[in-house]
C-alpha cells in the first residue's frame, strides 16, 4: 500500500473542505420550491460508448426499423442533444473531460505522462461528498487509476480488454446496481464499453472491425482478405493505409463501415440488458441515465481512417439524457461539449458545481442559437491545430503555419467546402474567437509536471501500439 506524502493529504483534506462547503450551500437551496417537488435521483448511471459516432443512432434496417433498436427507444424517450462535442478524439482527455466538467486545454491530461492535478475537483469526488456510493467500471488502458480517473470512486475497475467485453461490462454494472441496492446506498455508477473501437491483431483477429462471427453470418467476406499485401490486419491495416496514403475504393470503405456498425449491433443488445435490468428491478422512471461517447470514427470523409480530425465524423458524439421523473423527451440543437456533463449530474442531485465546472447545465432548457455559443476543438496527431465551432462555422486553423479552413455548418454539413479564401474577414473574426477561448482555458490551468514513471505494462503498450495509440 502506498501512503501518499503530507502535500498529497493537504491536498485531499482542502478538496474535502471544499465539497463540504459546496454541500452546506445546496442543502440550504434545498428548501426552495425546485427541489421540493423533484427528489433526487436514488441512482445515477453514465454510461460512455468508446469510438461511438453519433449518426449510429439514426442507423436503419432496409424495412426501416432501427439497426440499434434498444439505443434507438432510449434515445426516443430521452432529452437528445443533436450537436454534442468532444474537444478532442481522444480516449484519454475526452474522458478526463467527462468527468471534471473542464475542457482538455484546462485539465491538461492528454498524453501518457500526464496526471490529473490534485487541485482540479472531479465529479466523482463530488457525488461521493452527495453521499453516493460512487463505482466505475471500464474497459481501456487510458482510464486507469494512476491518471486520476479514480479520484472519488469507492471502487474504479478495469476489466481485461477483449475481442467482445460489452457483456461483462453489461453483468458487472448490474451487479453493482444489486449490492448497492442491498446496501440502501444511493448509488452513482460510470459504466465504459470498448465494442465500437477498432479491434487489435488478438487471438487471431484480422478485422479491423471486429463482432461476434453470428453478426457476420450474411458478410460474405473472409477475415485475411482485408489485410494488406504486407499482411497487416485488424487497426494496423488502417493505419498503414493513412501513413502511406493508400487509396480504398468506395465498396471497401463501406465494408469498414459496415464492420464497424456491426460491433455496435453488439453493443447495442447488451445494452439492452442493462436497460432490462434497471426495469426489471424498477429502477428504469425514477434513475438518471446519461448516454455519450469519447469520440466518433472516420472513414475517410476526410482523407483519413480510425478517429484524430477536428471534423464532426469524429467529435460529434451521441448525448443522452434519460430522467422521466424531471425531464419529458424531446431534442435540444444547441452545440454542446461534453464539459457539461458532470456539473449537470451534480446539480442533478442537489450539489453546486465548483466554479471551474462553467459549461451549460444539460437540464436547464436554452432557445436554440442563445448566448453566442462556442466549442473548441483540438487535433489529435497535430496539436498546432484547433477546430472552433459557432452554431454556423466551423474554422480549423493550424499555429504550425496559419493555415486555416471554414466551413458552413448549415449549408455544408458533410463540412466539405472551404470558404476560408472567401471570407477572410470571418476567418479573422473566428481565429480571434479561438484565440481568447485558449487563453482563458490555459488561465485555469494549474501548474502541471509530467510524471517519469510508467503507468503502463509491457503487455499493455502492445495492445494500445496495436490500436494505434503509441
Amino acid at each position: 500500500m502506498r501512503i501518499p506524502d503530507r502535500a498529497t493529504r493537504d491536498s485531499r483534506r482542502c478538496r474535502s473542505m471544499v465539497w463540504i462547503l459546496l454541500l452546506a450551500v445546496a442543502s440550504c437551496l434545498a428548501c426552495g420550491p425546485r427541489q421540493l417537488s423533484h427528489r433526487r435521483p436514488k441512482l445515477v448511471v453514465l454510461i460512455s460508448l468508446d469510438t461511438f459516432r453519433a449518426d449510429l443512432l439514426a442507423m436503419r434496417q432496409p424495412d426501416g426499423t432501427p439497426r440499434l433498436p434498444n439505443l434507438a427507444k432510449l434515445a426516443a424517450e430521452s432529452l437528445r442533444f443533436d450537436d454534442a462535442m468532444a474537444t478532442m478524439a481522444y480516449t484519454l482527455p475526452s474522458h478526463m473531460t467527462m468527468l471534471t466538467g473542464l475542457h482538455h486545454e484546462s485539465h491538461y491530461v492528454v498524453t501518457e505522462k500526464s496526471r490529473l492535478a490534485p487541485t482540479l475537483p472531479t465529479l466523482g469526488e463530488g457525488m461521493r461528498a452527495a453521499g453516493f456510493k460512487t463505482v466505475g467500471i471500464f474497459t481501456s488502458h487510458f482510464l486507469k487509476a494512476a491518471f486520476g480517473f479514480d479520484r472519488g470512486f469507492d471502487v474504479w475497475r478495469e476489466l481485461p480488454v477483449g475481442l467482445t467485453c460489452a457483456e461483462r461490462v453489461s453483468r458487472e454494472a448490474i451487479a453493482e446496481i444489486d449490492l448497492a441496492s442491498a446496501e440502501s446506498r444511493p448509488l452513482f455508477l460510470f459504466v465504459h464499453y470498448f465494442e465500437s473501437h477498432s479491434d487489435f491483431d488478438a487471438e487471431g483477429n484480422k478485422l479491423p472491425y471486429y463482432s461476434p462471427a453470428d453478426r457476420r453470418r450474411d458478410l460474405i467476406v473472409k477475415e485475411g482478405d482485408l489485410c494488406d499485401e504486407l499482411a497487416r490486419c485488424a487497426t494496423e491495416r488502417l493505419l498503414s493505409a493513412d501513413r502511406e496514403k493508400r487509396p480504398e475504393p468506395p465498396e471497401r470503405l463501406a465494408l469498414f463501415h459496415d464492420l464497424y456498425t456491426r460491433g455496435a449491433v453488439e453493443l447495442d443488445a447488451w445494452l439492452g440488458e442493462l436497460f432490462s435490468a434497471l426495469k426489471d428491478r424498477d429502477l428504469w422512471e425514477d434513475s438518471l441515465l446519461v448516454l455519450t461517447a469519447d469520440h466518433g470514427e472516420e472513414f475517410r470523409e476526410h482523407g483519413m481512417f480510425l478517429h484524430s480530425q477536428v471534423f464532426k465524423e469524429s467529435l460529434r458524439v451521441p448525448l443522452l439524457l434519460h430522467w422521466p421523473a424531471r425531464r419529458s423527451p424531446g431534442v435540444d440543437r444547441n452545440l454542446i461539449g461534453l464539459e457539461s456533463v458532470a456539473p449537470s449530474l451534480l446539480r442533478a442531485v442537489g450539489a453546486t458545481p465548483p466554479a471551474l465546472m462553467e459549461a451549460r447545465d444539460l437540464l436547464a432548457p436554452l432557445p436554440l442559437g442563445e448566448g453566442g455559443v462556442i466549442h473548441v476543438s483540438q487535433d489529435k496527431l497535430f496539436r498546432t491545430r484547433f477546430g472552433l465551432r459557432t452554431e454556423r462555422y466551423l474554422l480549423v486553423w493550424d499555429f504550425s503555419d496559419s493555415s486555416s479552413q471554414l466551413f458552413d455548418r448549415e449549408t455544408d454539413p458533410g463540412e466539405s467546402r472551404n470558404l476560408a479564401a472567401s471570407r477572410p474577414e470571418l476567418v479573422a473574426e473566428l481565429r480571434s474567437r479561438l484565440f481568447s477561448a485558449l487563453r482563458h482555458y490555459r488561465r485555469i490551468r494549474p501548474e502541471l509536471s509530467q510524471a517519469s514513471e510508467e503507468i503502463f505494462s509491457e503487455k499493455e503498450r502492445q495492445t494500445l501500439r496495436s490500436l494505434g495509440y503509441l
